[in-house]
C-alpha cells in the first residue's frame, strides 16, 4: 500500500520490486528491438556476430562467468514468486 504527500512517497518493498521489474522488462525489450532494427539496416550478418557490439561483449562476459561458475541463474518462480 502506498502513501504519499507532496514531497514523500512511501511504498512497500514488494510493490517497488514489481514496478522496477515492469520498467526494466519494457526498457530491455525496447532497446533490443531498436538495436535489431538499427543493425538490420546497416549489417547483413546477424546482429550478434559483431564483436564490437556492447551486447555481444556482454554476452561473451556472461558466458565466461558462467563457465567459471560465477553466475547463479534463478528460476522464473524465484524471480517472480509465481
Amino acid at each position: 500500500m502506498a502513501r504519499s504527500t507532496k514531497s514523500l512517497v512511501t511504498i512497500e518493498l514488494q510493490d517497488l520490486k514489481k514496478i522496477i521489474r515492469t520498467i526494466v522488462r519494457q526498457d530491455v525489450r525496447q532497446i533490443v528491438r531498436e538495436e535489431l532494427a538499427r543493425k538490420e539496416a546497416e549489417v547483413i550478418e546477424p546482429w550478434m556476430s559483431d564483436p564490437e557490439s556492447p551486447l555481444y561483449q556482454d554476452m561473451q562476459d556472461l558466458l565466461k562467468r558462467s563457465q567459471e561458475g560465477r553466475l547463479k541463474f534463478h528460476t522464473y518462480e524465484e524471480v517472480y514468486g509465481e
